[in-house]
């Protein structure tokens, strides 16, 4: 027994090795991948499970011969082999495709060396003497993984080998880990293929002990590479969240358009009129002092039109700047420019603290939150509600958005902050607006926080840093 126990212990976790491969392989979502490999990967988790199998089968007749009837055991040898030759085909049509991807020329060639590797094994099956004893069956054996278990080791290998050199750009770590993942498939095609079973290798280790270590690091190496799954995946989630955070602040933007509409219709109508009263001005020939009244009148509210249609455009545009002092009271006051005569529907006070300190940040990003924040409390508040803007100087620069209205049921609350999740009614809102918000105070270093009671209102506080 203390031959068999290793022995024992060696194939289980040899198997497990492969079966772990399998599972890692099969429990990853790559459904929306769009990378060639994730196309294949099936066939290599088949691999890694049928083999797995194969050296488990492999250790139930090597501890101790099954006592079977005679006429069934060559049946049972039969299928074993045929476990050990469905793996190496599984391996072999991975490492076929994942070299199709990478080298699409060598497809014809390969095809070519597939069927004569299949015909040698027909015919060397065939001339065998005695098939259905030990002897035969061991030689079978070791056709099997000559002509196919080393073929597919090397063409998998070669395979992420090649594969690697299209990641290295784009994911150097996933590219080093399946380089690892190549040489060692090309050593584990080796020591299975060219080694027979059995044999001691100097100074005195099996060959199954090798094949076993270079298993467990081809997971090793494999688990690494997989996560380059997990890295477009959070690639894609950033993306469609950049665009949802657009879609957004469109949507909001949209539902202002006619208060902006009517703030910029304002001061050039009294740009129209001020020119009307200066064309008779000096078609009368009235005293010139009360031209420069009108033209004063006009550049004032010329630069309003445009101060609001700027701020507009700033928080609309999405563009990305440096980081500069901001002054909270300054964003306030540019918001509220924006939300217009929407806010005479609502008792909107400001108390804003003077010598607010500045805070380091973007502020066309501060005012998209700002904008949210004051459009979720119009949403919340009936028509004439109080609704309060407060800055103030605490331990940090405090920000806050304060109502009256009905509040958020407690239920709701955990769930503020993902993305998707909204209490209001549908065509209302995207269940964005907050997860964005979050998402653009962490960025600048500040913390967003939600104090609210159903039916008593909500109180949403920004805090920053002070700097600049």
């Amino acid at each position: 027994m203390p031959h068999g126990f290793p022995l024992f212990l060696l194939y289980l976790f040899y198997g497990l090795a492969f079966f772990s491969l399998g599972a890692a392989i099969s429990s990853r979502d790559i459904r929306f991948s769009q990378l060639a490999l994730a196309r294949h990967l099936w066939l290599l988790a088949a691999f890694a499970y049928l083999h797995a199998l194969h050296e488990w089968c492999e250790l139930f007749f090597q501890l101790q011969p099954p006592t079977l009837p005679p006429d069934l055991l060559p049946l049972v040898q039969i299928g074993r082999r045929v476990l050990g030759l469905a793996s190496f085909l599984c391996l072999l049509a991975f490492g076929f495709r994942l070299l199709g991807e990478t080298r699409p020329r060598w497809r014809r060639p390969l095809l070519g060396l597939i069927g004569l590797l299949t015909l040698a094994l027909l015919l060397t099956t065939l001339y065998n003497e005695q098939p259905l004893t030990p002897a035969g069956f061991g030689l079978t054996d070791l056709h099997i993984r000559l002509l196919f278990g080393l073929p597919a080791a090397a063409l998998t290998g070669l395979g992420f080998l090649l594969y690697a050199r299209t990641l290295r750009a784009r994911n150097p770590r996933g590219a080093r880990a399946f380089i690892g993942t190549g040489l060692l498939l090309l050593a584990y095609g080796i020591l299975t293929g060219l080694i027979p079973s059995g044999t001691v290798l100097p100074p005195g280790i099996r060959v199954e002990l090798l094949r076993g270590l270079s298993a467990f690091c081809i997971l090793y190496f494999m688990m690494h590479g997989l996560q380059i799954f997990d890295t477009e995946r959070h690639r894609q989630l950033e993306e469609r969240l950049q665009r949802f955070a657009q879609a957004e602040k469109l949507h909001a933007l949209g539902r202002i358009a006619a208060g902006i509409a009517h703030e910029v219709n304002n001061p050039l109508t009294n740009v129209k009129l001020n020119l009307d009263l200066l064309r008779q001005d000096i078609e009368q020939a009235r005293p010139q002092d009360s031209w420069f009244g009108r033209l004063d009148a006009i550049a004032r509210n010329a630069d309003r039109a445009a101060r609001i249609a700027r701020d507009l455009l700033s928080i609309s545009a999405g563009r990305e700047a440096p980081f500069v002092p901001v002054n909270l009271n300054e964003v306030v006051e540019r918001t509220l420019a924006l939300v217009g005569p929407q806010q005479q529907e609502f008792d909107l006070r400001r108390r804003l603290q003077p010598e607010l300190p500045t805070i380091t940040g973007n502020p066309w990003k501060l005012e998209g939150v700002l904008l949210n924040l004051l459009l979720n409390a119009m949403d919340a508040s009936s028509p004439g509600g109080l609704i309060e803007i407060v800055t103030r100087r605490d331990d940090a620069v405090l920000l806050q958005v304060i109502d009256h209205g009905s509040g958020i049921p407690e239920a709701d609350q955990s769930h503020l902050f993902e993305p998707f999740f909204t209490t209001k009614a549908i065509g209302r809102g995207t269940g964005l607006g907050l997860a964005v918000s979050y998402a653009i105070v962490e960025q600048q270093g500040g913390r967003i926080t939600i104090d609210s009671r159903e039916g008593c209102g909500t109180c949403v506080t920004l805090s920053f840093p002070a700097g600049g």
